[in-house]
C-alpha cells in the first residue's frame, strides 16, 4: 500500500508540473512583456499589470486543466486495473506494450513505479516527420523501454531508430514478419547487433504456413535463430473456428518445430482478449487443449519459464529519462485519445466510453465475469429501461 501511495503521489507531482508549468510560464511571459512596455512608455497604470495576466492565465488554464485532470484519472485507473489483473491471476511478471501509435509514456511510467521489476515496458514508434520519429525512439531508449513494437509498414520510416535499438541491445517486437523482405531484414539486424533480440507477438495464422509465408524455408530459418522467440497470442483473432481453434493446429505445430519449446511463449493480449469475449484462464489453457495435452516441462516453459529467462532474469534497462521529458509533440498524439476501440465484435465505442465500461467490467470477480459482449448488452438494456 505504501508503494502505491508513493507512486501515485509521484505521478500527481509530475502531472501537476506538466499542467501548471504552461500556466505559470504564461503569467511570467505576460508579466515580462507588460513590464518592458511600461518601462519603454513610462505608463505605470496598475490595471495594465494585472488584467493581461489574469486573462492569459485564465485562458491557458481553461485549455490545459481539463486535459491534465483527465490524464491523471485515466492513467491511475488503467495502471491499477492492469496491476489488479496481474495479481488476481497470480502472474509474477509481464511485458506491458503500448498500443500502435499511442506514445503514452505517462502510463508506462506509472506502471513501472507501481510494479517495479515485475514489468518490462515495450514502446512504439510515432511521429509525422523523420526527425520526430528518430527523436522519440532515441528518447525511448533513455526512458528504459526493453523493446519496440513494430509492424512491417513501420520498418522503413524508422530505420535509424531501429538501428539505435539494436545498438542498445533491446528487443524488437515485430508483428507479422511473413514476407521474405521482413525476415531477411530481421536476420541482418540480428547479425549487426549481437545483443539484440526479436520477439514475434501474435505468431499465429490459420492453415499450413506454406500458404501464409512466401518462403517457408527462410521463415523456418528465421524462427530457428537463437535470439528469436515467438509469442502465441491472439488465437481467438487468428481463427475462424470455435475454441480451441483446430484450424490453427498446422501452423502451431510447424512454428514449435522450427522455434523449439525453449523459444515459445504465452501471451494474454490483455485487455484486447476481453474484446473477443475471451477470458485469461481459458486463454492460458488454449495450447494444451489444441494439442491434446502438453508435457509438464513444455507447459512450464511456455507459460512462465521462457519469459522469465528471456525477459526477467536480467535487470531492466537503465532509466535515464522521465515521462515528463518526452518530446513535447507526443502530447498531441495522447490527448487525441487514439482511435475508437472495438470493445466487442462489430461494436466500436469512443475511448472514454470504453474505459468506463472496462473499469466496471474488471471490478467483477474473475470467476463471475460474463463475456464482455453480454456485460455491454446488459448495460444497454438497463439504460433503455431507465429511459
Amino acid at each position: 500500500m505504501e508503494e502505491l501511495v508513493i507512486s501515485l503521489v509521484e505521478y500527481a507531482l509530475l502531472t501537476a508540473a506538466s499542467v501548471m508549468g504552461p500556466i505559470l510560464l504564461t503569467g511570467l511571459t505576460i508579466g515580462v512583456t507588460v513590464g518592458a512596455i511600461q518601462a519603454a512608455t513610462q505608463v505605470n497604470e496598475p490595471t495594465l499589470t494585472f488584467v493581461p495576466k489574469i486573462v492569459g492565465v485564465s485562458l491557458m488554464g481553461a485549455w490545459i486543466l481539463p486535459w491534465g485532470l483527465d490524464r491523471y484519472t485515466e492513467v491511475v485507473r488503467a495502471v491499477a486495473q492492469a496491476a489488479a489483473e496481474i495479481d488476481s491471476f497470480q502472474i509474477d511478471c509481464a511485458n506491458l506494450v503500448l498500443p500502435p501509435s499511442m506514445p503514452d509514456f505517462g502510463e508506462l511510467e506509472a506502471a513501472r513505479e507501481r510494479m517495479g521489476e515485475r514489468v518490462r515496458l515495450i514502446g512504439v514508434p510515432a511521429g509525422s516527420q523523420e526527425c520526430e520519429r528518430l527523436e522519440l525512439l532515441e528518447w525511448e531508449i533513455g526512458f528504459g523501454v526493453a523493446g519496440l513494437r513494430l509492424m512491417p509498414f513501420e520498418r522503413e520510416p524508422n530505420l535509424d531508430g531501429i538501428e539505435a535499438f539494436g545498438q542498445a541491445g533491446r528487443w524488437l517486437f515485430y508483428i507479422n514478419p511473413w514476407k521474405p523482405a521482413d525476415q531477411r531484414f530481421l536476420l541482418d539486424w540480428l547479425e549487426r547487433h549481437p545483443q539484440g533480440r526479436i520477439a514475434v507477438p501474435h505468431c499465429l495464422a490459420a492453415g499450413d504456413p506454406a500458404n501464409v509465408v512466401e518462403d517457408a524455408s527462410l521463415f523456418r530459418e528465421f524462427l530457428a535463430h537463437e535470439r528469436v522467440c515467438v509469442i502465441l497470442s491472439r488465437h481467438g483473432g487468428a481463427s475462424s473456428r470455435p475454441y480451441p481453434h483446430e484450424d490453427l493446429r498446422p501452423w502451431v505445430e510447424a512454428v514449435i518445430a522450427a522455434a523449439g519449446w525453449d523459444s515459445v511463449l504465452w501471451g494474454s493480449e490483455y485487455p484486447v482478449l476481453y474484446w473477443r469475449d475471451e477470458q485469461i484462464p481459458k486463454a492460458a489453457d488454449w495450447l494444451k487443449e489444441l494439442l491434446g495435452g502438453l508435457e509438464p516441462e513444455h507447459e512450464t516453459a511456455y507459460l512462465a519459464g521462457n519469459a522469465q529467462r528471456l525477459f526477467f532474469d536480467s535487470p531492466p534497462p537503465v532509466v535515464e529519462e522521465q515521462a515528463a521529458n518526452a518530446p513535447a509533440w507526443t502530447r498531441q498524439w495522447v490527448s487525441g485519445g487514439g482511435a475508437a476501440s472495438p470493445v466487442a465484435k462489430n461494436l466500436k465505442l469512443p475511448a472514454a466510453v470504453q474505459q468506463e465500461l472496462m473499469s466496471q467490467y474488471l471490478k467483477i470477480a474473475p470467476a463471475d465475469r460474463p463475456p464482455l459482449s453480454e456485460f455491454i448488452a446488459d448495460k444497454i438494456a438497463n439504460g433503455l429501461e431507465k429511459s
